[in-house]
C-alpha cells in the first residue's frame, strides 16, 4: 500500500470499527436520532477516504474522475450494508434507515469533493455543492424536529400530554392498537377540545406508551388523567408507571387497574406517594420517570378510548 493511502486505509478502519462495535448508549428517543445522524458524516469520511485510496492507485488514477467517484460511493455503499449485516448477525440493531443514512452521507461528502475538485467542470462543480447541500439539509430534518419536539415537551410542564397539534404525538407509540388527534365528540366536550382517539385490536393489552415524559415530578402530588369512555360497556384500563431504573420486572414498577363506566368522561387522580411506593424493593425515583404505559385490561370489551390531557398536579 501506498503511503499516501496510509492514513485514508486507517481513518475508513477506524470508522467502520466505530460503527460496528461501539454501542448505542441509551434508548432515549435523542440518542436514537443522533445515532442515525451519525451515519451520514460517518460514511460520507469513508467515501472520501476511499477515494482518495483509489486516486492513489496505480490501476485507477487515470481513470475519469467522474468513474473514481462512482466507485468510491458504490464501495461506502457496500461497507455500510456490510456493517448492517456484522450487526444483524450479532443480534444488534441493524436498520434501513441507517443504510439509507450512510448512502445520504457518501453521496453529500463526494458531491462536496467534487464542488472544489478542478477536475470537473463548473457547471458540476456547482452541482455537486447544490446536492450535497440538499442532501445534508434533508438528513438534517429528524434532528431539528427532535429539537423542537424536546422543547415542546418542556414547554408543557406541569402537562405531561395533550393532543392539539402532531407535535404531541412525538413521544407516543401506540401498542397494538391506531391512534390519532380527533375532536372529542360534543357528548363529552363543549368546548371543541381536541383528544387522543386510541381504537384497540384484538390483541392482548392493547393501548398506547406514554414514553419520555418531563422526567422529574417530585415537585408534585398528583397525576390526573382525563379519559373517555365512548363505548357502551365498562372499559377497564390498566397504567402502568416506571422509572430509568426500572429491571423489567412487574414488582418494581408502579401497576394499577382501574375501570371507565359505559359513555362517560372521567379524571382519574392517583397520588404520587402511591408510586413513588409501589416498588417493592426500593423507591421509585420521582426525578427521573421514564414511561407511561396506558392499556386495555384483560377481559374488557372496550373498543376505543379518547386520552383528553394527562399532567401532573401541586
Amino acid at each position: 500500500m501506498k503511503k499516501n493511502s496510509v492514513i485514508p486505509a486507517a481513518v475508513t478502519g477506524i470508522l467502520l470499527a466505530a460503527v460496528i462495535l461501539v454501542p448505542v448508549p441509551g434508548r432515549e428517543r435523542w440518542i436514537t436520532v443522533l445515532h442515525d445522524f451519525a451515519h451520514a458524516p460517518i460514511f460520507g469520511c469513508v467515501a472520501v477516504a476511499v477515494l482518495l485510496i483509489l486516486r492513489a492507485s496505480d490501476g485507477l488514477a487515470k481513470r475519469p474522475a467522474w468513474q473514481l467517484y462512482l466507485l468510491a460511493l458504490a464501495v461506502a455503499v457496500v461497507l455500510g450494508a456490510l456493517t448492517e449485516i456484522i450487526q444483524w448477525i450479532e443480534g444488534r440493531d441493524a436498520s434501513w434507515i441507517d443504510l439509507r443514512s450512510d448512502i445520504i452521507g457518501a453521496a453529500a461528502f463526494l458531491g462536496l469533493c467534487a464542488a472544489f475538485d478542478r477536475t470537473f467542470t463548473p457547471r458540476v462543480r456547482a452541482a455537486g455543492i447544490v446536492v450535497a447541500i440538499a442532501l445534508l439539509v434533508w438528513h438534517s430534518k429528524p434532528g431539528l424536529d427532535a429539537i423542537r419536539a424536546y422543547q415542546y415537551r418542556a414547554s408543557l410542564e406541569p402537562t405531561l400530554a395533550q393532543f392539539s397539534t402532531a407535535r404531541d404525538l412525538y413521544f407516543i407509540d401506540p401498542l397494538r392498537s391506531h391512534a390519532r388527534i380527533e375532536p372529542l365528540p360534543s357528548d363529552w366536550s363543549s368546548t371543541g377540545d381536541t383528544a387522543l382517539r386510541v381504537d384497540f385490536t384484538n390483541e392482548r393489552w392493547p393501548g398506547v406508551d406514554f414514553f419520555e415524559p418531563f422526567t422529574d415530578w417530585s415537585r408534585y402530588r398528583t397525576l390526573e388523567l382525563d379519559l373517555v369512555n365512548p363505548g357502551d360497556s365498562e372499559l377497564r384500563l390498566t397504567l402502568r408507571i416506571h422509572d430509568v431504573n426500572h429491571n423489567n420486572e412487574y414488582a418494581d414498577r408502579f401497576n394499577r387497574d382501574f375501570a371507565l363506566a359505559p359513555r362517560s368522561r372521567q379524571v382519574v387522580s392517583i397520588p404520587l406517594a402511591d408510586i413513588e411506593s409501589a416498588p417493592r424493593d426500593r423507591r421509585m425515583n420521582m426525578t427521573r420517570i421514564a414511561d407511561l404505559h396506558l392499556f386495555r385490561s384483560d377481559g374488557s370489551s372496550g373498543e376505543r378510548m379518547y386520552v383528553v390531557k394527562m399532567a401532573v398536579r401541586r
